[in-house]
């Protein structure tokens, strides 16, 4: 019985690893575009990383633009501030020296009304007497007994008016000097609202600085990524024109579909016809760099094969390049084709050129119907505009 036991047991686990070995050879025979769309898949999380990277690094150059517009206000202020303490300054300056003056005239004043008291005093009223015997008539006595009272009351009049003024200009002086110490103050509210803009601003420049440096990471990885899918397609369609070459002899596959590889001619047509929207390079408006060029035109329009070439990706990316595929043209230079609202073509067909590949849509991550084209070398992206 016991032996019975351990049979069926090895039976079992013969039976169990068979099952699982036709399951995965299954899936390789029935889904090989899953496989080999999976490094694709990847590539594009790579850009969605990207975007979401270059969206910060817009969102945070708009930070920087108000904190730099805020410092610039702040410094007109000072300046402003500045030529106001100036101003102060000098007014303060004005006043002291008219205080100055009327403290001198008081002064004068004040001695020669001590210098004639001094003189009563000592004279007793010996003065009046002789004021009295000196007037030959009582006219001319009243006259004289009144010029000496004007001059005491004129005296005094001056001295008043004069300790009025210079307590009047006192009280300007010590409102310019409240009004500067209050400016001053304000200067330094203004210095310090400047400074703290100042670091707020070099801490938006060091994340500014962080981010280009993750874009320029996640972009060298994307290409690297693109490079390494683009040589191993290369490989299996070099490899797929090798068979087909061994197989049928020197006969022409240039255009048959499900072939081997096919090269192209080293000129690419235009997939459509139709103005640019979007040019290559950088777009301050998303905060990204465009990879290619966009061409708008209307759903459905058929999308050209740019030369004659083999088929390396075909696929689907929702929150990117929507239908997509890629066509290798040899010498390391393939195309790609994106937005699309169906596709014409399967993966690792030949194409000739002006072949119909696709028809063009708004599906992804697009604004409208267009055809997004890009021409890479070894599997990097460059100006198309410079093989047109």
């Amino acid at each position: 019985m016991l032996g019975k036991k351990m049979v069926n047991t090895k039976n079992w686990k013969r039976f169990m690893i068979a099952i699982m070995c036709f399951t995965v050879a299954s899936t390789v025979m029935v889904y090989p575009g899953v496989i080999k769309n999976a490094d694709a898949v990847t590539i594009q999380e790579q850009k969605n990383q990207l975007k979401d990277v270059n969206e910060k690094k817009s969102k945070t150059k708009e930070q920087e633009k108000e904190v730099t517009q805020r410092i610039m206000k702040k410094a007109q202020e000072l300046e402003a501030i500045e030529a106001s303490i100036r101003d102060q300054s000098a007014k303060i300056q004005s006043t002291h020296q008219e205080i100055d003056k009327k403290e001198a005239e008081l002064k004068k004043k004040t001695e020669n009304l001590e210098v004639r008291l001094r003189t009563i005093y000592k004279k007793g009223s010996v003065g009046f007497v002789e004021v009295i015997l000196n007037s030959n008539n009582v006219s001319e006595l009243i006259s004289n007994m009144s010029f000496m009272q004007k001059i005491y009351r004129s005296d005094k009049a001056a001295i008043s008016s004069v300790k009025k003024d210079q307590a009047k200009l006192e009280s300007i002086q010590h409102r310019l000097k409240e009004e500067e110490k209050a400016l001053t103050a304000k200067k330094q509210e203004s210095i310090e609202a400047k400074k703290s803009l100042e670091e707020e601003r070099s801490v938006i420049e060091k994340k500014l600085k962080q981010y280009q440096a993750e874009a320029e990471q996640i972009g060298n990885e994307i290409a690297s990524a693109q490079a390494a899918i683009e040589a191993k397609m290369q490989a299996e369609a070099a490899e797929r024109a090798r068979q087909n070459a061994a197989g049928q002899g020197n006969s022409s596959t240039s255009a048959a579909p499900n072939s081997g590889y096919t090269a192209g001619t080293g000129q690419l047509g235009w997939p459509v016809r139709g103005s640019i929207s979007s040019t290559y390079g950088y777009r301050p408006m998303f905060g990204d760099f465009h990879t290619g060029i966009d061409i708008p035109v209307p759903t459905g329009t058929p999308v050209h094969a740019a030369d004659s070439g083999t088929v390396l990706l075909t696929g689907w990316m929702p929150r990117g390049y929507g239908n997509y595929l890629t066509i290798y043209h040899g010498n390391g230079i393939s195309t790609l084709y994106a937005h699309n609202s169906s596709l014409a073509v399967s993966q690792g067909q030949s194409v000739s050129k002006g072949q119909v590949v696709a028809y063009s849509g708004s599906t992804g991550w697009s604004t409208g119907p267009h055809c997004h084209f890009e021409v890479r070398v070894n599997g990097r992206h460059v100006n198309p505009m410079g093989y047109l």
